[in-house]
């Protein structure tokens, strides 16, 4: 039973995530508020009775609250679309908001942007970039994935995502990882490119060793040193592993 309800689960999930592909942005608004005396707490989702609804809108008003450490979180659900089709579209709301985890990024000189991880399954998750824009704050940047790390550009315009994936059922395990560069006034995804002009071959191809930032426009990336084959890629992790460095160009 509980393993036909997670298909179910994901089923309904796949076909909310695939009107929204990792290009897609929606109108967002989250609302910070500064609560020295606040603690982590679970998220809470609050809704308001029906005649207290939006009367431009003629929607119920809900609002996903987050409790940080020293600050209190609010999303509209209401301009989040995907985030607020996936919660109902699965069987069980509570348990799924009870899950989820906000991540803060800070940026100097710019307000607080935020990581959403949601609808986790054993190693996997789907993670919602948010800002404080009211329109065109929101970006699907991963799903079926795990959050690794984040890393702003020099001038803190952009920012740097990496997510893994793992294939448990390979032997030995394989990692592959997806680097994500978001320009943070769009809220728009970039491209990479490499010194011949090619885009960069960021999704879940390869492991990413690391990224770092080299200037606003270049990246230097260290990758496993092989060919372009799965199986090059088994063989590798199963050696001493030679990697090479590589800069890519932002776009």
């Amino acid at each position: 039973m509980r393993a036909g309800l997670l298909l179910l689960i994901g089923l309904l999930f796949v076909m909310v995530v695939a009107a929204c592909s990792d290009d897609d942005t929606q109108p967002v608004m989250v609302k910070s508020e500064e609560q020295a005396d606040a603690t982590e707490k679970k998220p809470v989702l609050v809704e308001k009775e029906t005649e207290e609804k939006d009367e431009d809108s003629g929607q119920e008003e809900m609002l996903l609250e987050f409790t940080l450490p020293n600050e209190q979180v609010v999303i509209d659900l209401n301009q989040v679309t995907i985030l607020k089709h996936y919660l109902s579209a699965v069987a069980d709301r509570d348990a799924e908001i009870e899950d989820m985890a906000l991540t803060r990024v800070d940026i100097p000189d710019k307000d607080t942007i935020y990581l959403l991880e949601f609808s986790c399954r054993e190693d996997s998750c789907s993670y919602l970039l948010l800002n404080q824009q009211e329109e065109g704050g929101s970006y699907l940047a991963a799903d079926l994935a795990m959050f690794k790390s984040a890393s702003i550009s020099p001038e803190n315009d952009l920012l740097l995502l990496l997510f893994n994936r793992k294939d448990t059922g390979l032997k030995p395990e394989i990692s592959k990882d997806k680097m994500v560069i978001i320009d943070l006034e769009q809220m728009s995804r970039q491209r990479t490119l490499m010194d011949n002009g090619e885009p960069f071959k960021n999704e879940y191809h390869w492991p990413i060793l690391s990224a770092s930032w080299k200037n606003n426009q270049v990246l230097t990336v260290t990758v496993p040193a092989i060919s372009d084959t799965e199986e090059s890629l088994k063989t590798w992790y199963q050696s001493d592993q030679p990697t090479k460095t590589i800069e890519l160009t932002v776009e």
